[in-house]
């Protein structure tokens, strides 16, 4: 078997969708539902930055980015060069020893998104114009489902549903999903995948993940209708907000696990609702690209 490589990282929220030069990670973010930024690196130094927020009207970019590099410069800095991508991206050029931008204004969500540059980048200045001009505006799909693709994971997201929090663990990172009457859903992607198993089955390794959270699960299960080992739990787990926590009415809730050992990562997902909504989700909707590769 060949080793994995993993293919260049991908960035998609609503809005926007692009993918990062070969070698680059995401090493910093902040993530609010309107505003958020991204710092990327590769394994000798920062490259730069992407960062969208909410901006009701069309901004003068120019001018804006003019601004940002004289104070970037103390004003000493070479005069910028303005092009317009196929992808309606504002590549603003300057000197090879400066940082360089790019920006586009997305006029349906009224989101203004901004690449800055560092110096270094200027090594992969052709793949970062290739970058911006395959990025695309990232629509949902004809039944509203969101593409999302944050730190290695890829997942379709039902309409609705609003990414609130982001959170890395060591190998691991986590990302949850609420809508507007707080449903939630919980997306998982375990790295050191053989590691963390030890020679224990799928389903009792995702078993351990979910006691982990207090969940109170009813039942462990393999599904019937999948074509790669999918176990399916159900749980139970109090209501998800507040004091509710605590005190709140039982919420019930499904979740599936997939390893990928070639990959050697294992995704998971949850579905959380109040007990008279039954989660329908299932692996195949939320990982199409993962459970497709490994059938």
């Amino acid at each position: 078997m060949k080793p994995f490589v993993h293919p260049p990282f991908k960035l998609a929220l609503p809005g926007i969708s692009f993918t990062l030069p070969p070698g680059w990670e995401i090493t910093g973010f902040e993530y609010d539902r309107a505003n958020g930024r991204f710092a990327f690196s590769d394994r000798m130094e920062p490259m730069g930055q992407f960062s969208f927020r909410k901006v009701p009207a069309v901004p003068d970019m120019p001018r804006i980015w003019e601004e940002i590099h004289r104070r970037a410069t103390g004003g000493n800095g070479s005069k910028l060069r303005f092009t317009t991508l196929k992808s309606r991206v504002l590549l603003v050029l300057s000197g090879k020893d400066e940082r360089f931008y790019a920006s586009i204004y997305h006029p349906e969500k009224q989101f203004l998104m901004e690449w800055i540059f560092a110096p270094a980048a200027w090594g992969a200045v052709k793949q970062i114009e290739r970058m911006l001009e395959r990025a695309t505006l990232n629509p949902p799909d004809s039944q509203g489902r969101e593409n999302f693709a944050l730190f290695g994971i890829e997942a379709s997201i039902p309409a609705g549903f609003e990414l609130q929090e982001i959170t890395p663990y060591p190998a691991n990172i986590e990302l949850l999903f609420e809508n507007k009457r707080h449903h939630k859903i919980v997306l998982h992607r375990y790295g050191m995948a053989a590691f963390q198993l030890e020679g224990d089955t799928l389903a009792n390794f995702y078993h351990r993940k979910l006691c982990e959270k207090r969940y109170a699960v009813k039942t462990v299960a393999g599904r019937d209708d999948a074509a790669v080992d999918v176990p399916h739990l159900e749980f139970r787990v109090r209501g998800r907000f507040g004091f509710d926590a605590l005190l709140g009415a039982w919420w019930r809730g499904s979740g599936e696990a997939l390893f990928r050992p070639r990959e050697n990562r294992i995704y998971a997902f949850e579905h959380i609702a109040p007990a008279r909504i039954k989660p329908r989700e299932c692996m195949e909707q939320i990982f199409p690209a993962q459970y497709r590769e490994a059938k």
